[in-house]
């Protein structure tokens, strides 16, 4: 039985130049084109295997939306692990970073997973990191560099090196800030590890003015950086504010009200530091 304790590891993506190859075709819009993230969970993901390989894969999607991958045949070289790929569709904008959030582990043993988020056979660029997976579930969050060329893409598992399972749950993938707002640190929240959650600041009740969401890390901690809600620009200001906790429920959907701090907070130049006891509220 695995272990289900979470970790979040953060792992900086590197660009492989001409390392790492991959046969698949650049995706091509159509009449009727559906983004994505419009498509359901099952839709988004899909693999490619080049003619050559010696390995085989074969994957399933579950309604929770866990990939489980299975890897078979005869395994190829690691420098070869590409010949295998499930892959996972996202829209990306060119010239943007993103944020890739996923939980990985093995049915048995350790796994070295290639992770290629963006690739350009004509240009020979290939944005590309890897991430030691075992069989306790872990949440990875991965930031990435930014996307030479937008459109449809595609973060690919690259896995034809090894024979076995393991599975992957896509969290997130969320565009990175170009430069920062106030950090903001809530601790305390060790039984939603690995669940989203959102903070909002206001001056007065009913008058949001900035927030931010994110994954509560495995340990017990939600980290922010805030941003004004009209303009999604870093908020840096001071001040007294009341300090909102929210939780957004598993498979998407609206933020439901969770706790809000009983007085207002003076929030000086520094970071923000606040403990789950200061939303009375929480549940």
């Amino acid at each position: 039985m695995r272990n289900m304790v979470k970790l979040v590891e953060i792992i900086a993506f590197v660009a492989i130049i001409g390392l790492t190859m991959t046969g698949c075709p650049e995706p091509k819009e159509e009449n009727n084109y559906v983004p994505p993230e419009k498509r359901p969970v099952k839709d988004r993901w899909d693999k490619w295997v080049d003619p050559e390989s010696t390995a085989t894969l074969d994957y399933s999607v579950a309604n929770d939306g866990v990939c489980t991958i299975t890897v078979g045949g005869t395994a190829e070289s690691h420098e070869d692990a590409w010949k295998t790929q499930a892959k996972y569709y996202y829209t990306a904008k060119t010239g943007t970073s993103y944020i890739y959030t996923f939980e990985a582990w093995t049915q048995s043993g350790k796994r070295e997973l290639g992770v290629q988020y963006y690739f350009d056979n004509d240009e020979s660029v290939y944005l590309y990191s890897s991430v030691s997976i075992t069989d306790t579930q872990k949440t990875y969050t991965v930031e990435g560099q930014k996307i030479p060329k937008g459109g449809e893409r595609q973060i690919e598992f690259q896995c034809a090196d090894l024979t076995g399972i393991f599975f992957v749950k896509i969290i997130s993938i969320e565009p990175t800030l170009t430069s920062s707002g106030k950090l903001i640190t809530v601790n305390g929240l060790g039984e939603y590890v690995g669940k989203r959650a959102g903070i909002i600041i206001y001056p007065s009740l009913n008058n949001n003015e900035a927030g931010a969401s994110g994954v509560v890390g495995s340990d017990g901690k939600l980290t922010l950086n805030l941003k004004f809600y009209n303009t999604q620009t870093p908020w840096n200001k001071t001040g007294n504010y009341f300090i909102q906790l929210s939780f957004y429920p598993d498979g998407g959907g609206e933020a439901t009200y969770t706790g809000v701090t009983e007085d207002q907070i003076n929030i000086g130049t520094g970071s923000i530091t606040l403990n789950a006891t200061d939303f009375p509220d929480k549940k």
